[in-house]
């Protein structure tokens, strides 16, 4: 798990070095945190007391880092794909919160996979040209 976590927080600075405005910057920071509680999960394994917490915060962090990256993306001007990780997290949300999972180890699975499908889509938006511009973005909040 901390060998995970190293890899994940090495994706987040990979995604604030490409960041190309201030909210993909928060997305990959949030991350980062992610990160950090998913090494902390690898300490406080099943069983030991913070583990419910950590591993909570952990989805939690991903979660908030999913909803800022399609707002990041949207205002780049990547609709379709920015409305897809906020569909993304929309249907990840309400079917960890709706569905009767048999154990945490579901939910959990259930969670990675969302998590999965959003770090391809987003570093798919990189290999795309920047649509965004000052311009475009003041535009976007007029």
């Amino acid at each position: 798990m901390i060998g995970v976590a190293v890899l994940v927080f090495l994706y987040a600075i990979y995604l604030t070095r490409l960041g190309v405005n201030k909210v993909e910057v928060v997305s990959a920071s949030f991350v980062m945190v992610a990160a950090v509680f998913l090494a902390l999960i690898g300490i406080y394994h099943e069983g030991t007391y913070p583990h419910v917490f950590v591993s909570t915060w952990f989805f939690v962090q991903f979660d908030t880092a999913i909803l800022t990256s399609g707002i990041g993306l949207l205002l780049r001007g990547l609709k379709n794909l920015a409305y897809g990780v906020l569909s993304l997290f929309l249907i990840a949300t309400l079917v960890a919160a709706l569905v009767p999972w048999p154990s945490a180890a579901t939910i959990e699975a259930w969670g990675i996979s969302a998590i999965d499908v959003w770090a391809v889509l987003v570093f798919t938006s990189y290999r795309s040209k920047p649509k965004n511009s000052s311009m475009q973005i003041r535009a976007h909040f007029k």
